[in-house]
């Protein structure tokens, strides 16, 4: 009899060659992980270094805002004891009367005013509900009325060539007809706020675009939404997700009416570092969302929550969305 020792030996190498290369694909992916990881380090900390103005302490790069014009403040008699203009930053507003009482949301974006001025931190601490009342009509009549007669002192012939312009622009570089007008908020935002000289200047790259976006605006636009979300009726989405190296992400989502618009806006990506059941997932939520000073504000805006059929977020008795209407029952429909 023929002794097959031999084959078994070189099916055991073939087995422990495949192995070994395994094991190295793992190895080396795993590398590759902690190098990118560490390069992404060193690019958020050059990122923050390079956008510091050394002059003044202060990030050069950042949502474009409104300036909070004087006469607002002139011609509002509730404004002049309560509401003025920062005086390090002139987009930004400080109310007198919410910092004398230690309200963390005293100060913020002239585009943010009225969120503030709705919000029942600043409601209890104006006596006076009726002058509080006028001071708001009288703001929104003014920003109203500030918009009309800029739209009125612009030429008719020169509005038609730059709908033309526009639309050319669209349809040579093959983007919907949906993004128009969302371009031309973003346009005229954008030469309100800076000369021609200066965006000719404002030279930018993809890499710069990305590390401005994920390093100096994000806590900016966060809290423009929390706003938002203390004054706007809106529903919550949330999913799950993770990446090619197994981290778990859990995203929540936003949609309100706002200005006449529907906004749909991503409030937080948060990371999972533990479980993801629907008692972590809750906590996650109620901490993210539904505390602060203006809590109660927010819940009461809340009007439902969407998500998968996942166990852990639309589970009868343990589910994310279940958790939140045994709190909020009153208003919240899922």
């Amino acid at each position: 009899m023929k002794d097959s020792s031999p084959n078994k030996r070189s099916q055991s190498q073939k087995r422990g060659t495949q192995s070994d290369k395994n094991k190295e694909t793992k190895t080396e992916r795993k590398s590759q992980h902690q190098i990118r990881s560490k390069k992404s380090v060193e690019a958020k900390s050059k990122t923050e270094e390079e956008l510091k103005d050394e002059t003044v302490g202060k990030t050069l790069y950042s949502k474009p805002h409104s300036t909070f014009p004087s006469s607002i403040i002139e011609d509002i008699p509730y404004f002049k004891e309560r509401i003025q203009i920062d005086p390090n930053n002139n987009k930004r507003f400080i109310c007198k009367i919410c910092k004398s009482k230690n309200n963390s949301d005293h100060s913020g974006y002239y585009d943010n005013l009225l969120g503030h001025l709705c919000t029942n931190a600043h409601e209890i601490a104006t006596p006076d509900k009726k002058e509080l009342e006028i001071g708001i009509n009288k703001f929104k009549m003014l920003r109203n009325r500030n918009a009309r007669k800029l739209k009125n002192e612009v030429n008719s012939q020169d509005i038609t060539q730059v709908r033309f312009f526009i639309t050319t622009w669209i349809l040579k570089n093959h983007l919907p007809f949906s993004l128009t007008e969302d371009l031309m908020n973003f346009l005229s935002e954008l030469t309100s706020k800076f000369n021609k000289e200066t965006l000719e200047a404002s030279k930018m790259s993809r890499k710069m675009t990305r590390e401005i976006a994920t390093h100096c605006i994000a806590a900016t636009l966060k809290e423009e939404i929390a706003s938002d979300l203390k004054s706007c009726y809106f529903s919550l989405s949330t999913d799950l997700g993770s990446d090619n190296f197994g981290e778990k992400y859990f995203p929540i989502m936003a949609t309100y009416f706002k200005e006449n618009k529907i906004e749909n806006k991503l409030v937080t990506l948060l990371k999972v570092k533990s479980d993801s059941t629907g008692k972590t997932l809750y906590e996650m939520v109620k901490k993210e969302i539904f505390s602060g000073q203006d809590a109660h504000l927010v819940e009461k805006h809340s009007m439902g929550i969407a998500s998968d059929k996942g166990g852990n977020l639309l589970g009868v008795r343990a589910g994310l969305t279940n958790r939140l209407i045994k709190d909020y029952s009153y208003n919240l429909i899922q």
